[in-house]
C-alpha cells in the first residue's frame, strides 16, 4: 500500500474531495503505464485463453473429426479409429454456448485493456469522485494536499452540479438501499476488507476463489493416476500443481501490499498457461506417444477385401497408446451437466478475478497520474503466524502432499505390479492395507500376434487363472486376448463393472456368460473363432441390450451360433457392426436405432436369405455383402434367382439354395449401391473353409518363416500369418499382393533378398 510522506501527523477527519472534472488528464495514460510490461503478456495469455475456448467449442459439435486431424487418422477404420462418445445433443449446445460465451469474456478483456480503459472509470474518461475517496484511503492518500489545481471557480461550479445531481440519486430505490448500508459502518469496512485487492483480509476472499481451482486440478491429477496415464504425464501435472499450491501459499502469507498487482498477475497468467497448456501437452506426449505405420496400413486397405479384421487398424496399434489419448482427449469433452457447471464456474471466477485486477489498475493509475502524486512508498504491516499457520496446513502441505502422494502411488503400485507383465497398466495409488500381490489392473494384454508352427495354433498357452486372479479386484477397463486359451470367461471378471473393451480372438470360448450383459459401459466387443469345434455356440440374446454406450461389435468365426443373434435395437452410439461367418443364422438382428451406424459388413452369411431393413439407417457411409451369401443369388438383392452363381452351388452337409419372390425395397438398394464398399462380389472361388490351418500348409509348407514362397499341391503362395492365425501357405493372392506393393514402395518389413527377390526384392 503506497502513501505520501506528511509534515504533520493527519487528523482523523476526511478531507472533502475535489471533483475530478478539475483535474487536467496525465498524458502519460499509455498502455505500459496502467498494465506494465506484464500487460503484454496478458494480452497474450487472454488470447490464446479465448482460441482456447473456441477450439473447445468445437470439439464438442466434432469430436471425432478433431481427434482424427491431431493424430492423422482419417483414413484408418473409415474414420473410426478413436470410437468417441458423441455427446447428447442438449449437453453439446450447453458446452458450446458456455466455451462461445467465455472465449468472448477473454476477448472483451482484451478489449478494454487496449481500447476501453475510460470505461473502468466511470464513463467519459473521469474518476468518479467516490473512487477517489475509496482509492485515497486504500492507499493513505492526502488528496487534498497532494491536488494540483485549486480553481475556486470550477469548485463552485462542480457543488452546485454535485449537489443537483445527489437529489435526483437520492430518488432512485437502488441508491437509497446503498445509502441504508452506508450507515452500517463495521458491515461495510468488513466487506470492503475482505473484497477490495488491497484489504486487510482479501487474502482470505482470494482463497475463497482459488481453492475451487486448485481443488478441481488436483481431481484432474486424481484422475490421471486413476486412469494409469505414464509417469511422464503424472509427474509432469503434479509438480505444476504443487508449483500452484506452493505460489498460492507465498500470495496467502504476504502481508505487503503489491502496487502493481506484479505477483497476483503472475500466478494468475500461471494459472492461464496451466489450463490452456497442461491439457495441450498431455494432448501432445499423446501424439509423440502414438505408434502407428499408416503407410504399410494402406497397404492392407487397397489390397484386402472389406471385412477382413486384418483391416482393422485399431486391433495392430498398441491398446495403451489408444486409452492414453482417449483419455486425455475425453478431458477437453464436456458430456456431462456437471462437467459442464465446474467449466462455467472456474471460467466465471477467472474472468472475474482478471476484470477486477484491470480496473484497479487502471483507477489506480489514473488517480496517481492526474493528483500528481510523489513520493510513494510500500507500508508492510506486520506478520501474524497464526495466519501463516493456517496458510502451511490449507496450502503448502497440500502442494507438497500432493507431490508425496503422487511418488508413492506411482512407486507402490508399479512395484506390485511388476508380477504381472500381462497388466502394462494400472491405477497408481498409495494403499497401506492393501496386499503385496493384489494389482489394481486397468489393461490385461496376452497376446500372440504370429504363431509360427502347427502346434502354437492348434495349443494355445492356457490363460484364464492369470485373468481370473487379476480381474478379482474390480479395475480391470480392458482385456485383450489373442491366440491364448480362455475356454470359459472366469466368474471373477463379473467384478469388473467399468470394462469398456473386451477382445477374445482366437481363445477357444465356447461361451459367453449371460451376466456378460452386465457390462453396460462397453464400447468395444470383438469375439473371433475359427472353423474349429473350438469356435463361440453361444451368446445371451440381450447382451447388447445395456450396452448404450457400444461402439464397436465384431464377432468372427462363429460358424456355430444358433439363432438368435444378441439384439442390436436401441443401441444409438454403435458406429461398426461386423458380423462372419454366421453358417448357422437363419436371420440377422434388425438394424433400427442404430442412429450412428457408419460401416456394416456381412461375410458368409450363408443361409440368410434377405436382409434387414437398413432404411433407418442415417449414416450409414460404407457397407459390404461378400463372400458366400444366399441372399446375392436368391433374387433378393440382385432381382434374379440364379442357382448356378458361385454362392449358390451345393457344397457337402449344406441344404440346397431356393429362390424367393421378395426384394429388396428399391430405395435401400439405391442406398447401399451408393455407399462405399462391396455388395454381392465375387471373392476368390473357394470356399472360406478351404482356408483352414493344417499341418501340411503350415508346418510343412512354411516353416515358421514369413514371405517365403511355397507349394500346396499344384498351387504357389506366401507364407503370411492372415488374421493372425499361425503362419500359412496362403495361395489367394490378396497378401501377396500386399506385400509387393509394400516391397515396391520401400515399406513394412525390411525384404530379404534370399527369400523375396520373387516378390520383387532387390530390383
Amino acid at each position: 500500500m503506497y502513501i505520501i510522506h506528511r509534515k504533520h501527523k493527519p487528523s482523523n477527519a476526511v478531507a472533502p474531495v475535489p471533483s475530478t472534472a478539475d483535474v487536467p488528464r496525465n498524458p502519460r495514460d499509455t498502455f505500459v503505464d496502467v498494465f506494465g510490461h506484464l500487460g503484454y503478456a496478458m494480452v497474450v495469455a487472454f488470447l490464446f485463453s479465448a482460441g482456447a475456448m473456441f477450439c473447445q467449442a468445437y470439439v464438442q459439435l466434432y469430436p471425432t473429426d478433431v481427434a482424427n486431424a491431431l493424430m492423422d487418422t482419417t483414413h484408418l477404420d473409415d474414420g473410426q479409429f478413436w470410437l468417441l462418445l458423441d455427446p447428447e445433443p442438449i449437453n453439446a449446445t450447453f458446452a458450446v454456448l458456455t466455451l462461445v460465451l467465455f472465449g468472448i469474456g477473454y476477448l472483451l478483456l482484451v478489449l478494454l485493456m487496449i481500447f476501453f480503459r475510460s470505461r473502468a472509470l466511470g464513463g467519459h474518461g473521469v474518476v468518479p469522485a467516490s473512487i477517489i475517496r475509496r482509492m485515497s484511503i486504500q492507499c493513505g492518500i492526502d488528496v487534498v494536499a497532494a491536488t494540483a489545481v485549486s480553481a475556486s471557480e470550477s469548485a463552485s461550479t462542480s457543488s452546485s452540479t454535485s449537489t443537483s445531481k445527489t437529489k435526483r440519486a437520492s430518488l432512485l430505490p437502488v441508491n437509497r438501499i446503498t445509502e441504508y448500508f452506508k450507515t452500517l459502518p463495521v458491515t461495510t469496512d468488513l466487506v470492503h476488507e475482505f473484497t477490495a485487492i488491497n484489504g486487510i483480509y482479501h487474502r482470505y476472499f482470494s482463497a475463497a476463489y482459488d481453492l475451487p481451482k486448485l481443488s478441481f486440478q488436483t481431481a484432474t491429477l486424481q484422475s490421471y493416476l486413476a486412469k494409469g496415464f505414464p509417469t511422464q504425464i503424472v509427474f509432469f501435472y503434479a509438480s505444476l500443481l504443487t508449483l500452484n499450491w506452493v505460489v498460492s501459499f507465498h500470495r496467502f502469507q504476504s502481508q505487503d501490499v503489491d502496487h502493481r498487482l506484479s505477483i497476483p498477475r503472475i500466478f494468475y497468467l500461471f494459472d492461464l498457461f496451466f489450463a490452456v497448456f497442461a491439457p495441450a501437452a498431455v494432448l501432445l506426449f499423446s501424439y509423440q506417444y502414438f505408434r502407428m505405420d499408416r503407410e504399410v496400413f494402406a497397404t492392407k486397405v487397397e489390397t484386402l477385401a472389406p471385412g477382413r479384421f486384418d483391416r482393422v487398424a485399431r486391433l495392430f496399434a498398441d491398446p495403451i497408446q489408444i486409452a492414453v489419448f482417449r483419455g486425455a482427449f475425453s478431458s477437453l469433452q464436456l458430456s456431462t451437466p456437471g462437467i459442464i457447471a465446474i467449466k462455467f464456474g472456474l471460467n466465471f471466477l477467472s474472468i472475474y478475478k482478471w476484470k477486477k485486477i484491470i480496473f484497479y489498475l487502471i483507477n489506480v493509475n489514473d488517480l496517481s497520474m492526474r493528483m500528481g502524486l510523489k513520493a510513494l512508498r510500500q507500508r508492510h504491516t506486520p506478520r501474524s503466524w497464526r495466519h501463516i499457520a493456517i496458510g502451511i496446513v490449507f496450502f503448502l502441505t497440500t502442494g507438497v502432499g500432493v507431490l508425496l502422494y503422487t511418488a508413492l502411488a506411482v512407486t507402490t503400485t508399479t512395484r506390485r505390479c511388476a508380477p504381472f507383465p500381462e497388466c502394462p497398466m494400472f491405477v497408481y495409488q498409495w494403499d497401506i492395507s492393501a496386499s503385496d500381490d493384489q494389482c489394481p489392473c486397468l489393461a490385461y494384454i496376452d497376446v500372440e500376434m504370429m504363431p509360427r508352427t502347427w502346434q502354437e495354433w492348434v495349443q494355445p498357452k492356457p490363460t484364464a487363472e492369470r485373468l481370473a486372479l487379476i480381474a478379482a479386484p474390480g479395475y480391470l477397463m480392458m482385456v485383450q486376448i489373442i491366440n491364448r486359451a480362455v475356454p470359459e470367461l472366469p466368474i471373477e471378471l463379473r467384478n469388473c463393472t467399468n470394462l469398456d473393451q473386451l477382445i477374445l480372438i482366437y481363445t477357444k470360448t465356447r461361451h459367453i456368460p449371460d451376466w456378460a450383459s452386465e457390462f453396460t459401459k462397453l464400447h468395444y466387443f470383438h469375439i473371433e473363432s475359427d472353423f474349429t469345434n473350438r469356435s463361440v455356440v453361444y451368446m445371451p440374446p440381450n447382451l447388447f441390450s445395456e450396452m448404450k454406450e457400444i461402439r464397436f461389435i465384431q464377432t468372427g468365426g462363429i460358424p456355430h451360433l444358433q439363432d438368435p443373434y444378441p439384439s442390436l435395437v436401441g443401441l444409438k452410439q454403435l458406429r461398426v457392426l461386423v458380423i462372419s461367418l454366421p453358417h448357422s443364422l437363419r436371420t440377422l438382428p434388425v438394424f433400427d436405432g442404430l442412429d450412428s451406424l457408419t460401416t456394416l459388413y456381412i461375410l458368409d452369411a450363408l443361409h440368410v436369405t434377405k436382409l434387414p431393413s437398413i432404411s433407418k439407417l442415417p449414416n450409414l457411409k460404407t457397407f459390404s455383402l461378400i463372400y458366400r451369401n444366399e441372399m446375392c443369388c436368391n433374387g433378393y438383392i440382385t432381382g434374379q434367382c440364379d442357382l448356378e452363381d458361385i454362392q449358390c452351388q451345393p457344397h457337402k452337409g449344406e441344404p440346397l439354395v431356393q429362390c424367393v419372390d421378395e426384394r429388396i425395397p428399391t430405395k435401400e438398394y439405391r442406398m447401399i449401391s451408393q455407399t462405399g464398399g462391396m455388395v454381392c462380389g465375387t471373392i476368390g472361388t473357394t470356399d472360406l473353409k478351404d482356408h483352414v490351418r493344417t499341418f501340411e500348409n503350415t508346418d510343412i509348407a512354411c516353416g515358421g518363416q514369413m514371405y517365403k514362397r511355397c507349394f500346396v499341391g499344384n498351387r504357389t503362395g506366401m507364407c503370411y500369418n492372415g488374421q493372425m492365425k499361425a503362419i500359412y501357405c496362403d495361395i489367394y493372392k490378396e497378401f501377396e499382393q500386399m506385400r509387393r506393393l509394400q516391397i515396391a514402395r520401400g515399406i513394412g518389413d525390411p525384404c530379404d533378398i534370399e527369400k523375396e527377390a520373387w516378390l520383387g526384392c532387390g530390383l
